[in-house]
């Protein structure tokens, strides 16, 4: 939410900036500008904004998980894109830690030795209930990757190899 929150300020501050450098109303908080403040005030407002608000798009996401029916459902906030998955779709489920200024808990679900969906506790706030309502998919152990093997990870390139596990 923090992402979205800083999103929208720094989209509104230069919608503001543009309407005031374009005299189509007055803001106090800006002054009067050349076009040489104006552009950098654009710089300084627009590009942190549209990099927050890819991130935002990124991981931001809902995710819910149907024990009944057996599915999850993974809904991006921003663009309302969904993917719904039966736990039979995935080959298994892995248990690994990603970096975000620290080792975080990750959920992985595996088709074809891809992580096609994680499921982070940096960015999930119910990650024990989560990793307990998905029990029914096959679990294929603990894996513990390098930085550039997250990556690869995050890329959805095939890591998943039967004697990187350890349990």
């Amino acid at each position: 939410m923090y992402y979205l929150f800083f999103t929208c300020f720094l989209l509104i501050s230069f919608s503001l900036n543009a309407l005031n450098h374009f005299e189509i109303i007055k803001v106090k908080y800006f002054t009067d500008q050349s076009d040489r403040v104006f552009i950098a005030w654009t710089l300084i407002l627009l590009v942190p904004g549209v990099i927050f608000m890819t991130l935002s798009s990124i991981f931001i996401k809902k995710i819910t998980i149907d024990t009944i029916r057996k599915t999850i459902l993974f809904k991006n906030i921003l663009t309302r894109q969904t993917y719904k998955y039966d736990f039979s779709y995935f080959d298994g489920a892995i248990h690994t830690f990603l970096e975000h200024k620290g080792a975080y808990k990750t959920i992985g679900l595996v088709k074809d030795r891809k992580v096609v969906r994680y499921i982070d506790s940096f960015w999930v706030s119910n990650y024990t209930e989560m990793d307990d309502a998905l029990k029914e998919i096959k679990f294929l152990g603990h894996y513990n990757f390098g930085l550039c093997r997250q990556i690869l990870l995050l890329r959805r390139k095939p890591i998943i190899r039967p004697e990187n596990a350890s349990s």
